[in-house]
C-alpha cells in the first residue's frame, strides 16, 4: 500500500482520537507496534498493523500459552497419526495389489477361484 501524504494525515488525525480503555488517557506511539498510555503507562501491541485495545488480546497470559501449546501438541498428534495411517494403507494396498497380481498370474481364463472374504476391501 503506498503511503501518501492525505493518508499518513487521516492515520495521524485518526491516532489523535485514540484513548487508553483503562484510563481514557492519552496514547502515544512507543515502538511502531505498540501503544502506550502516557496516563497509566498500560501498552497495547499493534498486530498486523491493528491496534489490540482489548485487555489480555495483546499477550496471552501464561495459563492461555499453556492451553495454546497443549492444543498445538494434541493436533500434531493426531495429524501424525492420521497421517501415518494413509501412509500405512498406501503401502498395504501397493503390496496387496503387487501379490494378488502374482496370484492372480498362476490361473488361467476358465479357472475359477473362491474369495473367502478375509480383507477389508
Amino acid at each position: 500500500m503506498e503511503v501518501t501524504s492525505d493518508s499518513f494525515n487521516a492515520s495521524r488525525a485518526l491516532e489523535s482520537l485514540l484513548a487508553c480503555p483503562a484510563c481514557r488517557g492519552a496514547l502515544s506511539v512507543a515502538e511502531p507496534e505498540k501503544y502506550v498510555c502516557e496516563d497509566c503507562g498500560a501498552s497495547y501491541p499493534v498486530v498486523d498493523g491493528i491496534p489490540v485495545f482489548i485487555e489480555g488480546e495483546g499477550h496471552p497470559s501464561s495459563g492461555e500459552i499453556g492451553v495454546r501449546e497443549k492444543v498445538s501438541e494434541e493436533v500434531l498428534h493426531e495429524e501424525r497419526s492420521l497421517l501415518l495411517e494413509k501412509l500405512r494403507r498406501a503401502h498395504y494396498l501397493t503390496l496387496m495389489e503387487e501379490k494378488a497380481g502374482a496370484f492372480l498370474k498362476k490361473f488361467g481364463p476358465g479357472d475359477v477361484v473362491l474369495d473367502v472374504g478375509a480383507g477389508w476391501g
